[in-house]
């Protein structure tokens, strides 16, 4: 997002128009306000670099990133870290400040979001697959939209529940059961993934986003922020009834 802000400052996009900003659907919504004050469009796709491939192919879009950190330019169809590395180096160098400096102003600016992700790794597929197959059963349902989470004062919101799907703007193809999503009314949402669900066993990956807009609360510990909402995506799901586990395998 950061760099989205900033691509006028990199020598390569003074030439070339910026045509839009892709990221994956995990990944935090962060370019999404970017996206939205500089008028250029946004698209979220599934995991997998291949999806960004197909709308860096088409010419409509000049920055993507993903969840796992990997980001590229429409400058070669890959991911590209030594490319990533440099544009920073060029939005510090053009902006003149440290770069903890210009990412604070940029929370200051559009606000921060908060994330995390839960990995379980190694659980039980049919006990994984069955909590799956339950909890979009009941986030699917028409009544779970305003439903109230958490405990007071501090509620959640539901502003929507689903499988997330993409359509492909290229080639018009569908990929569906993408992860479950339960967005907030607050713009905070949890996310599940389910892969690997073999004879070796699955892994759960729980993503958690928090968001704050108000500039003066934009240095709160990312613990703070999204503690509540852990502990509601960790009961919502029933991870220890369907999994046995008390804690992740994995923080990130």
């Amino acid at each position: 997002a950061v760099l989205a802000d900033n691509l006028s400052c990199i020598p390569y996009f003074k030439k070339n128009p910026i045509k839009g900003f892709a990221r994956s659907m995990p990944t935090p919504a962060a370019v999404d306000r970017v996206g939205e004050a500089l008028k250029i469009p946004v698209y979220e796709t599934p995991t997998g670099w291949k999806f960004f491939g197909n709308l860096l192919d088409s010419n409509k879009v000049s920055l993507c990133g993903e969840e796992s950190f990997g980001t590229g330019s429409d400058h070669i169809r890959e991911k590209d870290g030594i490319w990533a590395a440099l544009a920073w180096l060029s939005v510090i160098a053009h902006l003149k400040q440290p770069l903890d400096n210009i990412v604070i102003e940029h929370w200051k600016k559009y606000g921060r979001n908060y994330s995390i992700r839960y990995d379980y790794e190694n659980v039980d597929s049919e006990g994984a697959n069955k909590m799956m197959a339950d909890l979009e059963e009941k986030i699917t349902k028409p009544n779970f939209i305003g439903t109230k989470l958490g405990d007071a004062p501090n509620f959640y919101t539901v502003k929507a529940g689903d499988n997330f799907s993409y359509t492909d703007p290229t080639d018009k193809s569908v990929t569906t059961n993408q992860g479950l999503r339960v967005l907030m009314t607050d713009d905070s949402r949890i996310v599940y993934r389910l892969s690997g669900t073999g004879s070796s066993g699955a892994t759960i990956r729980l993503y958690l986003e928090g968001y704050e807009k108000d500039p003066n609360k934009v240095l709160v510990p990312r613990d703070v922020i999204l503690d509540s909402l852990s502990k509601i995506a960790v009961n919502l799901a029933k991870i220890k009834e369907y999994t046995g586990r008390d804690i992740p395998t994995v923080i990130t």
